[in-house]
């Protein structure tokens, strides 16, 4: 039993609080909004202690061209003029717009656009050109929206990927590698926690819904050990003012990189997908640690990230050959980690908050844990999709009742209020 001092109390109960499951606001996603607010006059940013180390912003979409059609007022064939296409129907576009790679601008595109469009697994992909001012990206992002409406869903028609980067020459690489670690863990976990727990959220209300659609994807997993690994790499390389050789960058949350850039290093922010609201925060986020320094985030370089040999091993036999059954089973070893001993001192909370935290944590995954159990006993031949979505669920509701999103939601709230 554990006995609060009054002292301790206020503090406990505040930690309870932010913690509860019940809770929905999230300042971590509401901080930089006030602190880079998109009507600023657009500005050009340098990195901490660096005046002539400027800040750049890049954008990538992939998208299905047949269900943005507003894309073909921008992009024609090559084989067409300008002329030639404004005369088709859209209907008569979209069937020769095909999958809309190697498509061209037209004279009515912005000027900050490519000049052709891509290939994508799921249809072309557009890029922008680099910026030097948030505000310019952030407006970009608005322009395609309006050009090309919301899907029937009510969401982006986009899947979106942000980059922010700086000049690898200087010192804030060598300077901020710790905290630079730190923030890909942190942001990492915030990103797939935050999928899992919000999405978790809407099940309650909308049973049909199931939360972490991402664990089934060839290129959104979590991050892992791998990852780390791979990113450890770059951020040496960086430290050294040198570039990384690889093309590892498919994760949930945001990649450091330095091989895709012949002079500087980026962050690439993967978890926005159609939720520009999240590709904003993300790329403010990223401009204040940039710009105030990674530091802050130092305390999480440490954290253990899914290994999904030894975690996954951590599960009895008859759980492992059930989640053998998933595709990508090993991701859901998530809550395997040892979560409970390291997150309190990352978050730098102490005595009794420490506790009450890893309370939390360790009832939520005895809890996911057993359905596990029971599900390996009493279910072995269920279908696989039923057996997929019962157990993203009961991920789901690990991480809602872990309380891991929203203590980092209002940790990040405090970084950026420091």
């Amino acid at each position: 039993m554990m006995h609060f001092t009054k002292r301790a109390a206020p503090v406990v109960a505040s930690l309870l609080l932010a913690l509860s499951p019940a809770a929905r606001a999230h300042p971590g996603a509401e901080v930089f909004d006030r602190l880079y607010p998109d009507a600023n006059n657009p500005a050009v940013r340098h990195v901490q202690n660096e005046a002539g180390n400027d800040i750049t912003y890049g954008l990538e979409g992939e998208l299905n061209v047949s269900k943005a059609p507003g894309l073909l007022e921008w992009y024609r064939p090559r084989s067409k003029t300008d002329e030639q296409w404004f005369a088709m129907s859209e209907e008569e576009r979209i069937s020769a717009a095909g999958r809309g790679s190697g498509m061209v601008k037209t004279g009515r595109a912005p000027e900050w656009l490519h000049e052709s469009l891509s290939s994508d697994p799921g249809g072309a992909e557009f890029m922008t050109k680099p910026t030097d001012k948030l505000e310019e990206v952030i407006g970009w992002v608005s322009a395609v929206e309006r050009q090309l409406g919301q899907d029937t869903h009510g969401r982006s028609h986009v899947y979106w990927q942000g980059n922010v980067a700086y000049k690898r020459e200087g010192e804030f690489s060598s300077a901020n590698r710790d905290g630079i670690l730190g923030y890909v863990k942190a942001t990492g976990d915030y990103a797939q926690f935050g999928k899992l727990h919000k999405g978790y959220e809407v099940h309650q209300e909308n049973p049909e819904f199931i939360p972490g659609k991402n664990l089934g994807h060839a290129n959104l997993p979590p991050v892992n050990t791998s990852h780390i690994s791979n990113m450890e790499g770059e951020i040496a390389a960086a430290a050294e003012q040198r570039r990384h050789s690889g093309y590892s960058h498919y994760i949930q949350g945001t990649y450091f990189r330095t091989w895709p850039y012949p002079d500087r290093n980026g962050f690439e922010v993967r978890d926005a997908h159609k939720d520009v609201q999240i590709l904003r925060r993300e790329m403010k986020r990223l401009t204040h640690g940039l710009e105030k320094g990674f530091a802050p985030y130092g305390s999480f370089k440490d954290i253990t990230m899914t290994d999904e040999s030894a975690h996954f091993a951590k599960f009895s036999q008859p759980v492992q050959t059930l989640l053998r059954k998933l595709r990508y089973g090993p991701r859901y070893a998530l809550p395997m980690r040892p979560l409970e001993n390291e997150y309190p001192a990352a978050l730098g909370l102490q005595g009794e908050a420490a506790e009450a935290f890893r309370t939390r944590v360790t009832t939520a995954r005895s809890q996911f844990v057993q359905t596990l159990e029971d599900l390996a006993a009493n279910n072995p031949n269920m279908e696989t999709n039923e057996l997929t979505n019962k157990v993203r669920v009961a991920l789901g509701k690990f991480a809602y009742d872990s309380g891991i999103y929203t203590a980092l939601d209002n940790h990040f709230a405090g970084i950026g209020q420091r």
